[in-house]
């Protein structure tokens, strides 16, 4: 009881994502070819971007990146620091309610399992709530929930204070007759003065784009490295 009790009137750390990461997050063998523990130096271009998302000022960052750059790593960080430091409402859309399923069962639920602080905190819950869902995961003070963009009414139900949006050039125009999925799930932040939009996409064509489309309207940053040869810096 007295150890309980500590941990409740303990100041939480002040960790950014990336930090949070490197020292509690790892990888886990069904979606990394070296499971372990996780090393942002290793991907030293997400560093600016944890440092985005953890800006109470930053209220979208856009990440327009190429396949197999650790763009959905940047999501799973995210999601995990949010679980263990600061809980919330968060929504994670796919573009299909399968793939929400798939995401949940093959990416979520590993990192849960392999990262010890999150895997104390789901056990504690499912011990309170018998058990989670796969589409629903229950924590203390929040949840995270998986949909599809083509599932109209589960974008339009439930405040949310995040949003995760993962491969948004996937998504349909319009959900039927309730229009664009993204404005669907932008609008269930309304009630939340600090809330979060993550949009992620590897582009398709440069006219139909909607990663890009944002992407414009953002700061535009690029990451650059040195030309081997000249030592040029190439983005």
């Amino acid at each position: 009881l007295l150890q309980d009790i500590i941990k409740i009137l303990k100041p939480p750390e002040k960790l950014g994502i990336g930090e949070w990461a490197d020292k509690y997050r790892y990888l886990s063998p069904e979606s990394a070819s070296e499971p372990g523990k996780w090393k942002t130096d290793t991907t030293p271009y997400l560093w600016e971007i944890f440092r985005a998302i953890d800006d109470p000022q930053v209220k979208q960052v856009t990440l327009k990146f190429s396949a197999q750059m650790a763009k959905t790593e940047v999501t799973l960080n995210a999601l995990g620091k949010w679980i263990h430091q600061d809980p919330s409402p968060i929504l994670f859309v796919q573009p299909t309610e399968d793939a929400a399923k798939g995401f949940s069962k093959e990416r979520v639920a590993p990192m849960i399992r392999d990262t010890p602080v999150l895997r104390e905190i789901f056990n504690y819950s499912n011990k309170r709530n018998g058990g989670q869902n796969i589409l629903h995961m229950m924590f203390p003070n929040g949840y995270v929930a998986f949909v599809g963009s083509n599932s109209p009414s589960k974008l339009a139900s439930r405040p949310i204070r995040r949003v995760l949006f993962d491969e948004v050039d996937r998504y349909p125009i319009s959900t039927g007759d309730e229009g664009d999925p993204i404005a669907l799930a932008k609008n269930r932040t309304k009630t939340f003065y600090n809330y979060k939009w993550i949009m992620v996409s590897t582009p398709t064509t440069e006219k139909n784009s909607k990663i890009h489309k944002d992407y414009l309207s953002s700061t535009m940053e690029e990451w650059h490295t040195p030309c081997p040869s000249c030592e040029e810096l190439q983005p």
